[in-house]
């Protein structure tokens, strides 16, 4: 099974396929790498990535994006209010307390999750996959593996919704990969050869479109066994491009409203769309260039905005941002015990992301390592498809469809610590059972299952004595330091039953295994009970011997002189007694021994509850169904516009010598009727099967026409050559010879043979 490695960005998705010579990242139907992550519903259709981009700007109530920076968050989540305020289509929050997508689709009201457009973006990655693989191996897998990058700072909520949201796309998702580990394993891989057992640390730097992660990681390589160690990670969520470009736009938006009084720009929500893609171009070309002009037709009531800036400009309006990019960096180092970068402690300092090639942001961060220049800092990897690369290569790494010489682990950085909390024993437990808020703060117990710092994955195997059933609950340590403010801490419940006290009436043991597993998914992997049990064996011991009574002996007569011991020959010895073996008897023993034996778990976990995911994968298919009809009719509906106008031309420029003139105008009359009718109300409408009567009525006319040029012009036979047709009658004349030779040959009727 072929194994895909997804970039899922915050504005476009990348999709890179592992194969024998390689990692290739794939084109689009566009024949670009890079797909907008954007979803447009129209009227009958939906439209996915390239084609929803472009509609963007006219469907802007109706088309969805920045899916990336509101899956698995909390409604009244302050930084996700922060972020609706900034988006111009509409949401509400759902009965879960989650954003809901307000879609209008078939005439139809509806509100659709984060995760059902996180889908429709994936599934868009996997039609991708399958264009490419039918182009070059002429088939389309059943199924896909998938390793899906996320950033390093989201939470349990996050991550699980994106598992959610793989699984309605039809992906096997076999990891979720933080983006700065996944651009590690791009970098190990390249320098593979030049590892040893010696830890080689690089900090990698990369600022995207919404955030940026600034990680410290060590490699090491020994006979092709290779380590990636993330030894520290930090993150700005609000440092990005996109907080560079809101900075512009309101600027620029400001200096419009001086000239034009009463125009709001940022009040109208297309206006400020098309602002924000201006500054957003203009952004991009001050990385090359000193200046540059911002120009944007017809913004607002027929108004034209037009603006020179300068590289001094942004850094003047972006100050505020770029400042930020120093405590993240601090921090990064801090948590990998790093005094001074450039003492030898790091070898490499590489810079990847779009935002990351902005002169200004490169040179804040040679700065902040203290580098005499930006040039000194390493930009070996590709900015936009590095992340993509070391996904798919993860994939390869850990899929068991793929065989290779080299093998990468990867121990990430966790973030958000983890403790285990329980009633001490007496206390009754909870009600209902995903919640300890009924049992008083002095009558809980907890213990830190996973540190900030620990390496992922890891299991931690927790040890209690009980003698009845009880409830264990996790929960995040330190709800202060989560990156979602006001994220509720609750993460599982655990009911374990089947508890019950040793035979001398005291608690048993009990171990419950609680894992974090390599996406950094948590969940209570097992739970096990110590049991002394009782059994027989049989063992074998030598029969005892009897005693027999003491015969009288008469002594041997002594040796006459001259007599000698003489050894016995080999044959002789073959020939003497031999010892009797020793006699063993079975016997059964009582013994005892210590097992653990599985508990029975009922667990609630946070995230998504499995019906609600059958449900969106059930949408997804009626939704699937209905974009496949519709570019079926649109389909048809294109060949039969494309056969009326090709008949229409054809009658008077190639069949005139086969029609009259009143059959070419009755012909052309049929075609014109057939075009208004496809321009009409009804065509517009026109169903599958409207068209297909359409084609047939159409093609039913033509057809006679058509069979009488194709007569009339069919090219003639090819002569045969003169010696061919010489040889031919030779050959024909030697069998009419052979057959009267044969009729020759055959004897008379049976009354005039003589027989002897």
């Amino acid at each position: 099974m072929p194994c895909l490695g997804i970039d899922f960005g915050s504005e476009n998705l990348l999709v890179g396929i592992a194969r024998q010579r390689g990692v290739d990242i794939l084109v689009n139907e566009a024949s670009n790498r890079a797909t907008p992550a954007c979803v447009t519903f129209d009227e009958k259709q939906r439209f996915i990535g390239e084609q929803a981009n472009q509609r963007k700007n006219s469907k802007w109530q109706n088309t969805f994006y920045a899916v990336k920076q509101l899956i698995g968050r909390k409604y009244a989540d302050a930084n996700v209010q922060k972020e609706l305020s900034l988006l111009p289509f509409r949401t509400v929050e759902m009965e879960d307390g989650f954003v809901g997508f307000c879609v209008n689709y078939l005439d139809t009201d509806r509100v659709l999750s984060c995760e059902q457009i996180a889908a429709m973006l994936l599934s868009c990655m996997r039609d991708v996959a399958n264009a490419d693989n039918l182009h070059k191996l002429g088939t389309v897998p059943s199924s896909w593996d998938a390793v899906i990058t996320i950033p390093s700072w989201w939470d349990q909520n996050q991550r699980k919704s994106l598992l959610a949201a793989a699984e309605i796309a039809g992906l096997n998702c076999l990891q979720l990969l933080s983006e700065h580990a996944a651009a590690g394993v791009t970098w190990l891989r390249r320098n593979f050869a030049a590892l040893t057992d010696k830890p080689v640390r690089m900090m990698l730097f990369d600022m995207g479109h919404a955030s940026a992660t600034c990680a410290i990681m060590s490699f090491t390589a020994v006979e092709g066994k290779a380590s990636l160690v993330v030894e520290g990670v930090s993150h700005d969520e609000w440092l990005g491009g996109r907080s560079y470009d809101q900075i512009l736009a309101q600027h620029f938006a400001d200096k419009f409203e001086e000239k034009h009084t009463g125009v709001k720009i940022m009040e109208n929500p297309k206006a400020a769309q098309r602002l924000v893609q201006g500054v957003q171009r203009v952004r991009k070309l001050l990385t090359a260039n000193n200046e540059a002009p911002l120009n944007v037709e017809c913004l607002i009531n027929d108004l034209d905005l037009h603006f020179r800036v300068s590289r001094e400009d942004l850094a003047a309006l972006g100050a505020e941002v770029t400042a930020r990019i120093e405590p993240m960096v601090r921090r990064a180092l801090e948590m990998a015990k790093i005094a001074n970068p450039l003492d030898g402690s790091v070898s490499a300092f590489e810079v990847i992301g779009g935002a990351a090639r902005m002169p200004l942001v490169q040179d804040e961060l040679a700065r902040t390592l203290g580098m005499g220049s930006s040039k000194d800092l390493h930009q070996t990897l590709n900015n936009e498809e590095c992340i993509c690369n070391g996904a798919a290569l993860q994939g390869a790494f850990i899929s068991p469809h793929f065989r290779l010489n080299q093998t990468v682990a990867v121990h990430d950085y966790n973030l958000n610590p983890v403790t285990v909390v329980w009633a001490k024993p007496g206390v009754k437990p909870a009600e209902p059972m995903e919640s300890d808020a009924a049992v008083a703060a002095e009558d809980l117990e907890q213990l830190m299952a996973f540190d900030r710092g620990c390496q992922v994955p890891m299991t931690r195997a927790v040890t209690f004595r009980r003698s009845q059933d009880f409830n264990v609950y996790l929960h995040y340590a330190d709800q202060a330091a989560l990156p979602n403010a006001g994220t509720h801490t609750f993460l599982a419940a655990v009911n374990l039953t089947g508890v019950k006290p040793t035979a001398d009436g005291g608690k048993s043991k009990v171990k419950v295994h609680v894992t974090l597993d390599r996406s950094g998914v948590l969940d209570v992997s097992e739970s096990t009970m110590e049991v002394t049990e009782t059994y027989e064996e049989v063992v074998k011991k030598p029969k005892p011997v009897e005693e027999k009574p003491e015969a009288e002996t008469t002594p041997e007569p002594a040796p006459e002189a001259g007599d000698e011991d003489v050894p016995m020959t080999e044959e002789e010895s073959k020939e003497a007694p031999k010892a009797p073996e020793p006699e063993f008897i079975e016997e059964k023993v009582t013994k005892t021994r210590k097992t653990f034996r599985p508990l029975p778990m009922g667990k609630k976990l946070a995230g998504i509850p499995g019906a609600a995911i059958c449900k969106y994968v059930k949408e997804e298919q009626s939704l699937n169904d209905i974009d496949r009809r519709e570019v079926a009719i649109a389909t048809l509906r294109n060949d039969l516009e494309s056969f009326v106008y090709s008949m229409s031309d054809d009658l008077d420029l190639k069949y005139t010598e086969v029609t009259t003139e009143e059959e070419r105008s009755a012909i052309k009359s049929t075609l014109m009727g057939v075009e208004d009718w496809l321009y009409s109300e009804e065509g517009e409408e026109a169903t599958m099967d409207a068209l297909t009567a359409k084609m047939d009525q159409v093609k039913a006319l033509a057809a006679p026409i058509v069979e009488k040029y194709t007569a009339l012009h069919a090219p003639p036979p090819p002569p045969e050559p003169k010696e061919e047709k010489a040889e031919a009658e030779k050959e024909a004349e030697g069998e009419a010879e052979a057959k009267e030779g044969e009729a020759e040959a055959q004897p008379e009727e049976e009354g005039d043979v003589d027989m002897e």
